[in-house]
């Protein structure tokens, strides 16, 4: 059994099929049940992204597993990755979430084997792992023994994965290594998307996704042409969709940095359409740029803030701005008029047509902690 750890995020791991016990206790099918309960519970609470219950739920799943199965055994060895998922799925480095990870790949080495391709998913995350606390700067005296630790690992992982008959073990470990800030993560980005596209084709999401991860190491030009390339081939696929309001909405805000307000307009409206039925209620700009502070406010000291009111045309333009609460009065008026000018914001579409929105309100502050 191999998970697959392809794409943005991580996906759901189902426990495997239940076996008999290994060895004899006083209730086994007791046992069985509350694991059961709590690998169900388990899920619940980590498709909902509850952390904190995740975890609680995931060691206890894991402690019941090892009292019925025993430390190595397979399902042992998925319930111990469910938790250490858990426990690196924080944004935080969690010292915890290392340890388990490590455990992880030691059983999953000692219940497959040392070269199994069911190593290479627990490597990654344990690679993962180490990435985080390595940015973090969380080893202190270790920081270099964890950096070699880690490309070790990523040695091990790759080797394994070029020899495996699965054909996207490969791909699936250079996509999730791409994204973790290695000296080689544009590399890896690169032959993802190449192996994907032989895999699959170009116009598949796993191809389609491998490619926006490649095409954020680009700049400039280069990078727009490839988010246009990637639109253009992401029509109509199924489960990309999130992905093109994301790749509508960093076009545009590229095409405005460089003036071109035609194009920025174009991607805006895009973006618009594919909002069509869950507009956000807190209408807040996608680009702006920090108001220029007034000089006799810095001279004097001063800070507050402005309350603006405006439309917001239909190609996410700024129309009829005023001033309906400032404080103090009158000292930031002119600057927040000014910066509120270039906001931009995805079009309210309504019926596939983009509309005007009235009565928007935006609150700029201005302090010397900003």
């Amino acid at each position: 059994m191999r998970h697959s750890l392809t794409g943005i995020s991580w996906g759901a791991i189902a426990i495997i099929a239940l076996s008999s016990p290994a060895y004899g206790n006083d209730d086994p099918l007791s046992l069985k049940r509350e694991l059961e309960d709590a690998h169900d519970q388990y899920q619940q609470f980590s498709d909902n992204g509850d952390l904190p219950n995740a975890e609680r739920l995931g060691i206890l799943a894991l402690e019941l597993s090892e009292q019925i199965y025993g430390t190595d055994h397979p399902n042992t060895a998925v319930l111990s990755f469910n938790l250490a998922k858990t426990l690196n799925a924080f944004t935080r480095f969690r010292w915890r979430g290392l340890r388990v990870a490590e455990l992880v790949v030691a059983r999953y080495r000692r219940v497959y084997g040392e070269n199994a391709d069911e190593t290479v998913v627990p490597m990654t995350l344990l690679i993962q792992a180490l990435a985080k606390g390595l940015q973090s700067n969380s080893f202190g005296d270790e920081q270099t023994k964890r950096h070699r630790q880690m490309y070790v690992l990523v040695g091990l992982a790759e080797r394994i994965a070029k020899r495996s008959n699965e054909a996207t073990l490969l791909p699936d470990l250079y996509q999730n290594i791409s994204k973790i800030g290695l000296r080689d993560s544009r590399r890896y980005s690169v032959e993802a998307e190449d192996l994907y596209e032989q895999i699959y084709g170009r116009k598949h999401v796993h191809t389609l996704i491998a490619a926006v991860n490649a095409a954020s190491f680009k700049n400039g030009d280069a990078q727009s042409k490839a988010y246009e390339r990637i639109l253009r081939n992401g029509k109509d696929v199924e489960g990309f969709s999130r992905y093109q309001f994301a790749l509508h909405q960093k076009l545009s805000i590229n095409y405005l940095e460089i003036g071109d307000e035609r194009m920025a307009t174009e991607h805006l409206q895009a973006a618009g359409l594919l909002t069509t039925g869950h507009q956000d209620t807190n209408y807040a700009p996608i680009y702006k740029k920090s108001p220029v502070y007034p000089r006799r406010a810095i001279v004097r000291g001063i800070e507050g803030y402005v309350l603006l009111e405006f439309t917001v045309t239909r190609e996410g333009g700024i129309r009829d701005p005023k001033v309906i609460d400032a404080n103090p009065p009158r000292i930031f008026d002119q600057a927040a008029l000014d910066a509120v000018g270039q906001f931009r914001y995805i079009p309210r579409v309504v019926n596939g047509e983009p509309v005007e929105v009235d009565g928007v309100t935006n609150r700029i502050a201005f302090s010397f902690n900003d």
